[in-house]
């Protein structure tokens, strides 16, 4: 899903407010698996 510029920043505040935590935790479990597979390769 492509966005316009002007749609990205008026969504991207009100959403931040509401979902750091959910942002936070989700990158949290990317970088984890990102982790393991570096782990792996290693």
């Amino acid at each position: 899903m492509k966005m316009s510029n002007e749609e990205l920043f008026g969504w991207y505040p009100m959403r931040f407010c509401t979902d750091a935590e959910t942002s936070t935790g989700f990158l949290c479990l990317e970088f984890g698996e990102l982790l393991d597979i570096l782990l792996c390769l290693f």
